[in-house]
């Protein structure tokens, strides 16, 4: 069963290099396409990649988990493995090819969710303090290891 969520997901659009020329934000229940005759898709391919199909997929998400519905022509490669006509969970990092490799649109799906780590505390990032002089690596106020390697008299100017 499709729930509706505030879920952010987006696609990673990877120039020729493999390197990311921009991202998209897709919402659950977009479609995913080229553009054509009919309505536009809500996330379209560039004109270019002509094995993505008008209607390529959708992206769902069923109890807070991301799937791609492929229901294409030539269908999606998803970490390397084909997927058509069919169902697939994604996940935060995954490779996409909307079509056939040699001319499909390659993007890395990325999930906003999988960033966030709940489990920390909030003020994790002002919990970890490691200092020069003297050499020492604290929790809190807690000393982990007072001594972190051989003591060198520390220098103003920058060598020591």
């Amino acid at each position: 069963m499709a729930t509706q969520s505030a879920g952010e997901y987006f696609f990673d659009i990877l120039d020729d290099g493999g390197r990311i020329a921009r991202s998209v934000a897709v919402r659950p229940g977009a479609t995913i396409g080229r553009k054509g005759e009919g309505p536009a898709p809500d996330v379209q391919a560039p004109p270019e990649c002509q094995s993505t199909s008008r209607r390529h997929a959708v992206l769902l998400e069923v109890d807070g988990a991301a799937y791609l519905n492929d229901g294409s022509r030539y269908g999606t490669l998803v970490n390397g493995a084909l997927v058509h006509n069919a169902k697939a969970p994604l996940r935060h990092g995954d490779s996409l090819v909307f079509g056939l490799a040699k001319d499909g649109w390659h993007v890395r799906f990325r999930s906003a969710s999988a960033l966030r780590d709940t489990t920390a505390p909030a003020d994790a990032l002002e919990l970890l303090t490691v200092t020069r002089v003297p050499r020492e690596v604290r929790i809190g106020r807690q000393v982990l290891n007072e001594r972190l390697g051989p003591q060198r008299p520390y220098r103003s100017d920058g060598h020591g």
